[in-house]
């Protein structure tokens, strides 16, 4: 069973992408992430049910949310600020992570590929969906094609940074 963590579950993206995590049999979401709604139901926000009752932990918490739930991977619908920090912070913790944020800076995403390279944590950086989210057909064509990539990423112990191409 795939253990996810997720970061921004009540924007858009994060809103899909943890609805459709919950629906899919070979996930399991473990923690959900933000700095809104902190203490809501994850069901609440949604609108599917969640058997493990997950409540929206505060992102300022994260090692810790980290070394309780233990997650396989993480998914990141964030701001770039906010992506940055997560995504070291899980690849510090060896947890593998898919990043759909856009807006990331080159000197990040340099040095996301050391940190990688040096932990050995596989990761999947979404750069080609800004178009597909502008419209509610395509936002879900991603949003599946981003739980693919959720379970590609979880299976694989090769460390590198793959890219939507790599989803069939």
């Amino acid at each position: 069973m795939i253990r996810l963590l997720i970061f921004g579950p009540t924007g858009s993206m994060g809103k899909l992408i943890s609805k459709l995590a919950l629906e899919d049999s070979e996930i399991e979401v473990i923690a959900a992430c933000d700095i809104s709604e902190i203490t809501v139901p994850l069901e609440q926000i949604v609108g599917t049910k969640d058997p493990h009752g997950i409540v929206i932990n505060h992102a300022k918490n994260l090692e810790e949310l980290i070394k309780k739930t233990n997650p396989t991977i993480a998914v990141d619908f964030t701001t770039p600020e906010a992506t940055e920090k997560n995504s070291i912070t899980c690849i510090e913790n060896n947890v593998k992570i898919v990043i759909g944020t856009t807006g990331l800076s080159d000197i990040f995403l340099q040095g996301i590929l050391l940190l990688v390279e040096k932990k050995g944590v596989p990761i999947l950086i979404i750069k080609d969906q800004i178009e597909m989210k502008n419209q509610a057909s395509n936002r879900e064509s991603l949003g599946r094609k981003v739980i693919r990539g959720i379970k590609l990423v979880s299976k694989t112990k090769e460390s590198k940074i793959y890219s939507m191409s790599d989803i069939s």
